[in-house]
């Protein structure tokens, strides 16, 4: 079976995230059209509805007995890796809990087990349960080094669940910066995005603004501490793969200058460090207009765009020199 035979539901689920992150309200607005697929009606937009599932009430977590969110009648919650916890590895759980993921599912003996990939958006000092673990050879660490005042701290944290409980947390990686969301890939990893202007360069001299593979397995570490550069250097946000194609989409969080991009792996096969081989990084561009603002689309408006090689995915500058939504230039058919 291919590393990418997963349904298109899944990719429809990963990929409708990673391009809401892009453009926001304005995508997530076009989307609650009445018949978003038949013809295009300006103006109209879909009711909101009650949830098939009722109304919500305050619902006390199972660990806490606090009632820190709401759900419908029937549902129950139990609340795990607060910050500052002992994690397995004896380490502190690092606050800044941000984007995630389950890589893997599978059966462990009589039951079944689960593995969750986490990030932590963490930038500088000020919480004492950073990430890192100075000399500590079992924590796969890319930078011990500082810009300016933010230490290099933030990282990922793996967390077994068994039979639906938890079971086991550790550190993974450490030393990268604001790693903010991410995006799972089909052979049981996660991709630990920083969210980072690609001209951070800290005092130990390595550079900031990459993509990260995390694997299920936090021995299995040769490629965890190491940038997959071919990705970009910019101020990622998430990722999400086409199954079919094996090519990934990529959002960026930089403010108003966002660009949509999409990277296509020399090694298609995929599999754990297959995306450090390299390919080639692309970024969307509007069709024959230089600096072309699309952040506030309106009901069936639509634009004819193009995808444009990046020369250089690992130059220095604001956003791989994208300077705003649609900044690359692209003329032709």
């Amino acid at each position: 079976m291919s590393a990418f035979d997963v349904s298109r539901r899944q990719l429809m689920i990963s990929g409708t995230a990673a391009i809401a992150a892009a453009f926001g309200g304005p995508l997530t607005a076009m989307a609650k059209r009445p018949d978003f697929r038949g013809e295009c009606r300006p103006g109209e937009a879909s009711p909101i509805v009650d949830s098939p599932y009722g109304p919500t009430f305050p619902t006390h977590d199972e660990a806490t007995g606090l009632p820190l969110i709401e759900l419908p009648v029937g549902f129950r919650y139990v609340s795990t890796g607060w910050t500052g916890d002992p994690m397995s590895d004896g380490l502190l759980t690092p606050g800044n809990h941000d984007g995630m993921g389950v890589v893997v599912q599978r059966r462990n003996g009589v039951g079944n087990e689960m593995v969750l990939v986490r990030n932590h958006e963490r930038s500088t000092s000020t919480n004492a349960a950073n990430i890192v673990g100075t000399g500590r050879t079992d924590v796969a660490v890319h930078d011990t080094g500082r810009t300016g005042s933010n230490y290099q701290i933030g990282g990922n944290t793996n967390l077994v669940f068994r039979n639906g409980r938890w079971a086991d947390s550790r550190t993974s990686l450490g030393g990268i910066y604001r790693p903010c969301a991410g995006g799972a890939t089909p052979w049981g990893s996660w991709l630990s995005n920083e969210e980072l202007r690609s001209n951070a360069v800290s005092t130990t001299g390595k550079r900031h603004g990459y993509i990260f593979e995390v694997p299920a397995d936090t021995t299995q570490n040769t490629y965890t501490s190491v940038p997959i550069v071919a990705m970009g250097r910019m101020a990622h946000e998430a990722s999400a793969v086409d199954p079919a194609s094996g090519i990934w989409y990529l959002t960026e969080d930089q403010g108003d200058a966002n660009t949509l991009y999409r990277f296509l792996p020399d090694n298609v096969s995929g599999g754990l460090g297959s995306l450090h081989v390299g390919g080639r990084l692309q970024g969307l561009a509007v069709k024959g207009v230089r600096n072309a603002d699309v952040r506030f689309p309106k009901l069936c408006q639509t634009f004819p765009c193009t995808w444009v090689d990046i020369a250089d995915p690992d130059l220095d500058g604001a956003t791989l020199a994208v300077d705003g939504i649609g900044t690359l230039s692209a003329s032709g058919p």
